[in-house]
């Protein structure tokens, strides 16, 4: 291991006495004194004759003045080489999954873009908090996967579309319409759907009009916009019928997911901060112009 009391020891030597390299580091000539003395006690040999006139080396000391280059140089060369090793290190993309934001869309576009792309490697980091995902951004994951809300609005979010998701209705599997193939308007009359509350997305809201219209003695149960896995447990345990995502159809093994006869959808992409790297910003203008 490099000892940096040889910086003092070749400072010393090059400006022939203690005080002169002590002024130079903006060291005492007490301090520097002393690092000598230590470095002789460590060797266990005399490096400097002293006198009046000032220092100059015994043999030991330009042996080791001669090799203390040598390093010094040595090190300077690896010091280049790691600098040039991490620059050719590829930028990690985290990217954060979980049952309800899968990356299987990214995953699509970059295995066909990826071998232009070799600057970038992706890490899929797992998360079990749906509830809480945009908290994570910019600590645990860069970016992850998800269809686009009113939340995104806020300036601190950015959101890239990739593409759309059809609405769906999630049913139990022992509903009586989950055998049909198309959920019609009539379909749900006298039905309890689940849908997010009101101002949270426009395409929602739009759906909750429609259904109020059109289906005169449905009942509408508010719930949280932020789905997660217990809001399809909630569907799973009652009869209640749950407004859902195509890309959601394989959360909950005992529900089924139906398209309706009107077709809803949603943009769906890369949700990540505003505030990113210029290398984040590039690769997700890159996944964004090769997703057109």
């Amino acid at each position: 291991m490099y000892n940096p009391i040889l910086d003092v020891f070749m400072m010393v030597v090059k400006k022939g006495s203690f005080s002169k390299a002590a002024q130079h580091l903006f060291l005492t000539h007490t301090a520097v004194i002393k690092q000598m003395n230590t470095l002789e006690e460590q060797l266990q040999t005399q490096l400097f004759y002293r006198s009046h006139q000032g220092i100059s080396l015994t043999p030991a000391g330009q042996v080791l003045y001669d090799e203390t280059k040598h390093i010094m140089s040595l090190s300077q060369q690896i010091i280049l080489k790691v600098q040039e090793a991490n620059l050719h290190l590829p930028v990690l993309i985290r990217v954060g999954v979980s049952t309800l934001y899968p990356c299987q869309p990214l995953m699509k576009i970059w295995e066909q873009i990826s071998h232009h792309y070799p600057q970038f490697d992706i890490q899929m980091v797992p998360f079990t908090d749906d509830a809480h995902r945009l908290q994570l951004l910019g600590s645990q994951f860069d970016c992850l996967i998800g269809p686009y809300n009113a939340l995104y609005k806020d300036a601190i979010y950015r959101f890239i579309p990739l593409g759309h998701y059809h609405f769906q209705i999630a049913i139990n599997k022992r509903h009586p319409l989950a055998h049909n193939k198309i959920i019609h308007w009539q379909d749900l009359s006298h039905e309890k759907i689940m849908i997010m509350k009101t101002n949270y997305s426009p395409i929602n809201d739009k759906i909750r009009q429609d259904l109020l219209t059109h289906c005169p003695h449905i009942e509408i149960m508010d719930i949280e916009p932020s789905y997660d896995t217990s809001t399809f447990n909630q569907c799973a345990k009652t009869q209640n019928l749950l407004l859902s995502l195509e890309c959601w159809k394989s959360v909950h093994p005992s529900l089924v997911h139906i398209p309706l006869s009107q077709d809803y959808q949603i943009p769906y992409g890369v949700i990540t901060n505003q505030s990113i790297s210029p290398q984040l910003q590039n690769f997700f203008q890159i996944i964004q112009d090769s997703s057109r």
